[in-house]
């Protein structure tokens, strides 16, 4: 094998009280590092930095020999902890805390189901796009004059209509998704008779 890689067995099972301990300790690591701006570089803010980089390793060592499940839900509640702990996204904080959830029913050997786990991953692209909608400059866009002005248009008959004037998000659920498909349809038949 190259690099040294080995091949996985299912020989060694995994201690799930062991990763569920080894996401409480990274969760509790993280929590503090939060106040921690990257110019502070004191002893305590150097200890702090040092434990959650073990309690990371701790829990990715317990969790690489998991089931692709399992790996799947460890990964999504870890991008979504350190986004909200030490990026300060609370809009990651619905993903991280249905993780959690996740990853405490591990210890009760409680595999996730496939829809709580694509519920999860929904979660977390989700917020994802929230916070890109929200922080555009991060992701390279440059806020411009006529994309404010499509996101703040006067409405039409069909938005009077409906009663949703003004301010439509870019973001929609299933509700308002059906109800501009509907509204698109009819359009197009009015207009081409």
């Amino acid at each position: 094998m190259a690099l040294g890689l080995t091949r996985r067995t299912r020989a060694h099972p995994v201690d799930l009280e062991h990763l569920a301990y080894a996401a409480y300790e990274f969760r509790e690591a993280l929590i503090p590092r939060r106040g921690i701006t990257p110019d502070r570089c004191d002893a305590a803010a150097t200890e702090l930095r040092n434990r959650a980089l073990v309690a990371e390793e701790r829990f990715f060592a317990a969790a690489a020999g998991l089931p692709r499940r399992e790996r799947t839900l460890a990964g999504h509640w870890e991008n979504a902890a350190v986004m909200r702990y030490r990026y300060w996204l609370e809009v990651f904080a619905r993903a991280e805390d249905l993780g959690a959830d996740m990853l405490a029913q591990l210890a009760t050997h409680r595999r996730p189901s496939l829809p709580a786990l694509t519920e999860l991953c929904d979660v977390c692209t989700h917020a994802r796009t929230l916070d890109q909608h929200q922080r555009p400059e991060m992701f390279g866009a440059i806020p411009r004059r006529a994309t404010r002005l499509l996101r703040t248009a006067t409405a039409d008959s069909a938005d009077a209509d409906h009663g949703m004037a003004t301010g439509r998000s870019c973001i929609v659920d299933q509700t308002e998704l059906r109800w501009r498909i509907r509204r698109d349809l009819t359009s197009l038949l009015v207009e081409n008779p």
